[in-house]
């Protein structure tokens, strides 16, 4: 059987793949610094008519899988597989394996990261030194920097306790964290066993030192957070995103900041990606600004492609994958 690549993939994954198929790959790498353009429908059909598999970093469309004759498996290289029409997958008995929380550790490291930043005011701390505003301990001593927080005993609110919040849980509590969460999808008795105390939306905004994001962006989430909701918040409280930027309410937030309402946030996500400059946030300094990196570090391509390539291997070997985003698909 063979085993098409259009994603850019770790090598000892791509040898696994190799000791029992026949590997192809077209059109998609890295070279000096320039990704290249996936193949054309056209291109990917003139490939793909007669393999088993094929691996893509999101997306198929669904005139390749009605092209593809004796395509057994999608390997879906992304936390979810919402690029490929699983219901059409379905229906032509084709086998979708995606990658979940394949990244969740590397955003839970940032966000933590983020709520050091924020409780000890780092960035402001460093463009003090740098601005060579350091010219005396009198200099210092008139700044905030020497009222950072320590983060034991400091309570932080989840709202989302799933793959990467319940990661974020078990690093705040070794800091000692007051950890609760939001999640209507979990029960306290799960969220205790991640050492999280189950609460309300309301309950979270109102009592935490630091709200942070972490539940997908679907119809029920978006706009979640509001202008009513960062009015709960309390006014030392830091709002941090890692999530989805749709997940709050752009203008309310910059209306909250600007007003001291809260006293900041960290945001890894945006509306326009990138955002343009001059626009709301950038000139905001207690806002912690990074570039959508949350899950961009040198563990998450392999981890991934470990993942992908077990599923792949299960189906072809009539074994059911771990990860299967169309179950239905496995009573065929």
């Amino acid at each position: 059987m063979k085993v098409l690549l259009l994603a850019e993939f770790d090598s000892s994954a791509r040898r696994l793949l190799e000791s029992e198929w026949d590997v192809r790959e077209a059109g998609w790498a890295v070279t000096d610094s320039v990704i290249t353009a996936l193949p054309s429908d056209d291109e990917i059909l003139a490939l793909a008519s007669d393999v088993a598999a094929i691996i893509v970093p999101g997306e198929l469309s669904t005139r390749v899988m009605a092209g593809c004759p004796e395509l057994r498996v999608i390997g879906c290289c992304r936390g979810d597989p919402r690029g490929i029409d699983l219901e059409f997958a379905s229906r032509r008995g084709i086998a979708v394996v995606y990658a979940p929380a394949r990244n969740a550790a590397s955003v839970a490291d940032l966000t933590l990261a983020f709520i050091l930043c924020l409780a000890r005011q780092l960035l402001q701390a460093d463009a003090f030194v740098r601005g060579g505003y350091w010219t005396s301990w009198d200099a210092l001593f008139r700044t905030t920097l020497t009222n950072g927080l320590e983060l034991e005993g400091q309570r932080l609110g989840l709202v989302g306790c799933g793959a990467v919040g319940s990661q974020v849980a078990r690093r705040a509590n070794a800091f000692g964290m007051r950890v609760q969460g939001y999640d209507p999808y979990c029960s306290s008795e799960q969220l205790a066993l991640l050492g999280i105390e189950k609460a309300s939306l309301d309950d979270v905004l109102r009592e935490s030192d630091f709200v942070s994001i972490h539940c997908k962006l679907s119809a029920e989430t978006t706009g979640l957070i509001g202008a009513e909701q960062l009015a709960q918040m309390k006014p030392t409280a830091y709002l941090i995103n890692t999530a989805r930027a749709a997940i709050v309410d752009k203008a309310a937030l910059y209306s909250a900041l600007v007003q001291k309402k809260i006293a900041g946030a960290a945001l890894d996500v945006f509306w326009q990606e990138p955002p343009l400059l001059g626009r709301p946030f950038l000139d905001i300094p207690e806002v912690v600004l990074t570039p959508h990196i949350g899950g961009a570090t040198v563990a998450v391509e392999p981890r991934t492609a470990r993942m992908i390539v077990q599923g792949v291997m299960a189906v072809l070997r009539g074994e059911r994958p771990d990860h299967l985003a169309n179950p239905e698909v496995w009573k065929k």
